[in-house]
């Protein structure tokens, strides 16, 4: 019997197909990993801004939270602002201290304790006796305002009895 030769032998035209069939399943794998790849690139944009929505809701929550506590406690118009003086004379009226007012136009930042509020500069001039300028000052904490003193002068005039305090601050509200 004679051999037959290669080139009639099936062994080719199958590699040739085994060839073709594998670099088509190659093709498809490297196509579908790479679909894969982008769609976990994708994934890890959206988990990264769902952390950063998250941190934003959160920022946003303790803004309004700031918000809320400024609406409540800084005083809304001329009308609240004419009561907690009116607050304030009474009070000295009641210690017998005469007193002026003199408020800034405009607000602005406060530090409080690190954080900045917003407030209406304030200055008040006092005159009286010490024990009821210091009794003043105790009370005007109890009043539902938040007076942030910044500078304090303390005088005695030679000719009149008692002191004159001059109080530079900021007026927030409880």
């Amino acid at each position: 019997m004679k051999p037959k030769s290669l080139s009639k032998t099936p062994l080719i035209p199958a590699v040739i197909f085994a060839s073709a069939f594998f670099a088509i399943l190659w093709y498809l794998n490297t196509k579908e990993l790479k679909t894969v790849t982008d769609l976990q690139q994708q994934i890890n944009a959206l988990q990264a801004d769902e952390a950063k929505y998250n941190d934003d809701l959160t920022q946003y929550s303790s803004f309004q939270t700031l918000l809320t506590t400024w609406e409540q406690s800084l005083p809304k118009n001329e009308t609240q602002v004419a009561v907690f003086a009116s607050s304030v004379e009474n009070l000295a009226k009641s210690q017998t201290l005469a007193l002026t007012l003199d408020f800034e136009d405009f607000p602005g930042q406060v530090d409080i304790g690190g954080r900045y509020a917003t407030g209406i500069g304030l200055e008040m001039n006092l005159q009286g006796s010490y024990q009821n300028l210091t009794a003043f000052i105790h009370k005007l904490n109890a009043l539902p305002y938040f007076f942030k003193i910044d500078k304090l002068i303390l005088t005695q005039e030679e000719l009149k009895p008692g002191v004159k305090a001059t109080l530079t601050g900021t007026l927030i509200m409880q």
